[in-house]
Parts: structure tokens; C-alpha cells; sequence
């Protein structure tokens, strides 16, 4: 009987896929273990119960597949040394991987560990390949074996599988294909990337100090072996990750575990000087906050920052206020008040932003969020002033680019163009010389002229008269007649 099931199980496999072979491993070391044909023996591998189990459930719903069916898929480089791991998302500029192995699974093989990192990286990716197709490429031939059909050795089994229930439960599609070395050479040198900043404090050491000033939200400078808190930042993605590059966020509002590598020590401290400086809420007028003693008026002008973040769009607010985190880390820098501020220090703010190639917008967007915030706290706005204004204004000019505008087309350029083509030319360069003509003499856009046909076409005596059926300017689809007049001149579509 167990023969029969998995024979047909096996059967379906052009329907169910690899699946067929990998939830089957189980019950086919046991059928393999008989003594005859007819022999009898007890279910007692839990295994093999799963097995079972798991077909008796999701038989019906992986018994189905669409005969048409295509989509792009996410294209996925991996590979493995004997000390990380890494991997990179083609499809995704960005999306890169690494990881270092531990002494444990340094020693495992070589087909382990390049199973092991599509696991990872499936597992940290997952939600962004929910409901996608994925093709991973590898330089492993044993690794696309295990992972496609599975293993008979269980601890290579229990990769299939783990990667086999992340696919299920993200719907994601995953086509394994190899690839030569050759081919594979990004992902081969993240693999071989040693990260020799890879280490941290003993957990008891952390406990002591997060005793004393703790307790700590973020670990900022971790990975996934050596994080001491849920959340964390690493230097590349890996398996529970917050984000990446530290420097790159806002530390204010967190109590930071902050274990740095040596050299960046310096880095990090004036990095949360400047964060600490960067909030918007924490100048000005906005310090009397932390000092009210009511009560009532304490608890409600903790809601004050919130409701006032939703003045405008969350886009705009982010924008904005990132705008300002940057002109509060130059005053900072200078020793300067950022709020209020002057208008003098916001027009070198702006003279300083224009000898570093910033561009129009960026102006725009920097004089913008300084004007936010001081209309946030209720203060007069610096950026009001003439000397602002000029000096914005000139800026802009300076580092503006002049237009390039393209050069018009003339009835000289088609009269040369008939000259050249349009005579003894053959019937596809008379029709491309004709769309010429009829797109200039009757002001029409590409996609009028396109769509043009026969019937639309009426001839008379002095005229030739075109129906635009959809035009972009015809909103309520009306459709429009265009008059071409003759015209005695081989540069025009209907001449004498």
C-alpha cells in the first residue's frame, strides 16, 4: 500500500512538480527497508507520518497547474566558501546578502553550505518574492539536486525542506539553474568577503552594562549571530536584519547598543552628536516640551509632534524634515542656532549648498524645509526676507543648465527629404515620406497619425480631409476633422 501511494505520487509529478521527489524521501528509505514485497511493518517513523500528512492535506490544492502561464522572474546569483556566504539580487540593485559562517558550519560541506546560503537568503528575501518567480543560479550541480528533488541524507533533507515551506508559504516559485564558475564571479567574491570586524561583547558583559544604562532598543553594529537584542543594523542583509549601514539612520529616539569596529569609533560618536541635533522637535521653542510640569499638558504635548507630522502628506513631512535634519547638521558643525535661524546664516546655508553641485530642486527643497520648520514652532520664517529670496534666486541661475531645445522641423528639410527619397523611391519609403508630410501639414502627434485609416480619408477638390478618431486633447472622444489644404509644393502632403 505505502508503494502504491507514492507511485502515484510520483505520477502526478508532470502536475505537482518537484514536490513529487522531495516529500516522498521518507517514504521511499522505508519501502526500501522492506524484506519483501508483501511485508508488514509498523508506521513508527515520525518522518514518514509527516509525509503522509502533509499529502493528505495539500493533495488537493498542489494538484492543479495553469497550461499558460509566464512571468518575469527575479534573477538570484549565490555562492559559498568555506568561511561566508553571499549572494545578490540581479533584478534588484541593492539586494545583496552576505553572510559568515560560524566554526559549526565552516566544517560542513561544500554542497551543505551552498544549499544553506539560498536558504538564508530565501528566508531574509522572502517577503519581497512573495508571489514571484525567482531563478537562482549556482556553480553547485549537488546543491540544485538536493534542493530541486531532495536528499537522502537527512541533514542535506533538511535544507530541501525548509526552503521547499518558505516557497509555500510565500507562494514563491523557485527555478534552480547552473551556471559555470566562470559566470558566477559576484557572487564568488561576496562568498569570499571575511568580514574582520565580525565580532562582539560576551552576553554577559552586555547584561551588566545594559543593567546600568539600559534597557537598549538597538543593536546598531550586529548580524545574526551576534546580536544581543531582537532588533538590529548590519554592514550587509542578513537573516533578521532592521537595515543596513548604521550611519545611514537617525539614531535619535532609541537607546543604542552601539559596538562599533575600532577604527570607526570617532565616526560613530560624531554621528550621534549629529543626530541627536537633527530632530526637529528638540529645538527652539519645542525644548520647553520635556520641562512642562502640569500633568495633563505634559501627556497632550507629547501628541503635539505627531498630529503636527500630519499637517501635510507623509511624503512631503519626510521630505521635509530630512531637508532640515541637514541644515540643522551644518549649524551644527559651525556652532550655529538652527531654530530660528537668521536669514543671513540661511543665505550662506544656501551659497554653501551651490559650491557643492547641488542642483536647483535641492535648493528649492532645503529653503522649503527650513521655512516648515519655523512655521512649525510658530516663528518668522528666515526665508522670507529679500536677502533669502536673491540670494536663492541667483543660486538657482547659476546652477541651473540652460534648455536644449530641439530644432524644428522645416518644408526645406522635407523638400529634401521628396528630393532624396520620395521620387523613385520604393512603396516603404514613399509611405515613411508620406507620414512625413500628412504628420507636419496637418499638426498631428505621432499617435494620431498612426491610427489613421482608410475611411478616414475623404478627398476634394481643394482639400484633403482627415478624421482623428482619439486624439490627447480631444477629452470627450468626439473625434475631430483635420483640413489640408492644396498646396503647389512637393514639401506639402496634398499638392496641384
Amino acid at each position: 500500500m505505502l508503494a502504491q501511494v507514492s507511485g502515484r505520487i510520483i505520477s502526478m509529478s508532470p502536475v505537482i512538480g518537484n514536490v513529487s521527489r522531495i516529500m516522498t524521501r521518507s517514504l521511499y528509505r522505508c519501502i526500501e527497508a522492506r524484506q519483501s514485497w508483501d511485508h508488514i511493518f509498523p508506521l513508527i517513523d515520525e518522518t514518514v507520518l509527516d509525509e503522509l500528512s502533509f499529502w493528505r492535506s495539500n493533495i488537493r490544492s498542489l494538484n492543479v497547474r495553469k497550461l499558460c502561464q509566464y512571468e518575469v522572474p527575479i534573477v538570484v546569483f549565490s555562492d559559498a566558501s568555506s568561511y561566508a556566504c553571499g549572494a545578490y539580487c540581479k533584478s534588484k540593485e541593492g539586494d545583496v546578502f552576505h553572510k559568515m559562517w560560524t566554526g559549526v558550519e565552516s566544517r560542513m560541506s561544500s554542497t551543505w553550505r551552498e544549499a544553506k546560503a539560498i536558504e538564508f537568503f530565501l528566508d531574509h528575501f522572502k517577503d519581497s518574492f512573495s508571489g514571484k518567480t525567482v531563478k537562482c543560479f549556482t556553480d553547485s550541480k549537488c546543491c540544485i539536486s538536493v534542493i530541486s528533488i531532495g536528499s537522502s541524507k537527512v541533514h542535506l533533507q533538511r535544507i530541501s525542506l525548509a526552503i521547499f515551506e518558505i516557497c509555500r508559504q510565500k507562494s514563491i516559485t523557485l527555478d534552480m539553474q547552473w551556471i559555470p564558475r566562470s559566470l558566477n564571479t559576484q557572487a564568488d567574491e561576496l562568498s569570499k568577503v571575511f568580514d574582520f570586524d565580525d565580532w562582539g561583547v560576551s552576553v554577559q558583559f552586555f547584561k551588566f552594562i545594559d543593567s546600568i544604562h539600559g534597557p537598549h532598543t538597538v543593536d546598531r553594529f550586529a548580524d545574526s549571530n551576534n546580536t544581543k537584542l531582537p532588533i538590529f543594523c548590519s554592514k550587509f542583509f542578513t537573516s533578521g536584519t532592521s537595515g543596513v549601514d548604521a550611519f545611514s539612520m537617525n539614531l535619535g529616539g532609541h537607546n543604542n547598543w552601539l559596538v562599533p569596529p575600532i577604527y570607526l569609533a570617532s565616526k560613530v560618536i560624531k554621528h550621534c552628536v549629529a543626530s541627536s541635533a537633527e530632530d526637529v522637535f528638540r529645538l527652539g521653542r519645542w525644548k520647553s516640551l520635556a520641562s512642562e510640569e502640569n500633568a495633563t499638558l505634559k501627556r497632550l504635548s507629547t501628541s503635539l509632534p505627531k498630529v503636527l507630522m500630519n499637517s501635510k502628506a507623509a511624503n512631503t513631512s519626510k521630505m521635509y524634515n530630512t531637508g532640515f535634519k541637514q541644515w540643522c547638521k551644518w549649524c551644527n558643525d559651525l556652532g550655529l542656532t538652527a531654530l530660528p535661524a537668521s536669514d543671513y546664516h540661511v543665505s550662506l546655508y544656501l551659497i554653501a549648498l551651490m559650491q557643492s553641485d547641488a542642483s536647483s530642486s535641492k535648493l528649492d527643497l532645503c529653503a522649503h524645509s527650513i521655512k516648515w520648520a519655523h512655521e512649525l514652532a510658530g516663528m518668522k520664517n528666515p526665508c522670507d526676507t529679500f536677502l533669502v529670496k536673491n540670494v536663492l534666486e541667483g543660486a538657482k541661475r547659476m546652477v541651473s543648465k540652460p534648455t536644449m531645445k530641439k530644432e524644428p522641423i522645416t518644408p526645406d528639410i522635407l523638400l529634401k527629404l521628396v528630393k532624396k527619397y520620395g521620387l523613385d523611391a520604393n512603396l516603404y519609403d514613399k509611405r515613411s515620406i508620406t507620414m512625413c508630410l500628412v504628420a507636419y501639414s496637418g499638426f498631428l502627434r505621432f499617435s494620431e497619425l498612426i491610427n489613421i485609416r482608410a475611411c478616414d480619408i475623404e478627398f476634394h477638390d481643394l482639400y484633403v480631409s482627415l478624421f482623428i478618431e482619439k486624439s490627447k486633447t480631444d477629452q470627450y472622444r468626439e473625434g475631430n476633422w483635420v483640413l489640408i489644404s492644396k498646396i503647389n509644393s512637393p514639401a506639402f502632403a496634398f499638392t496641384f
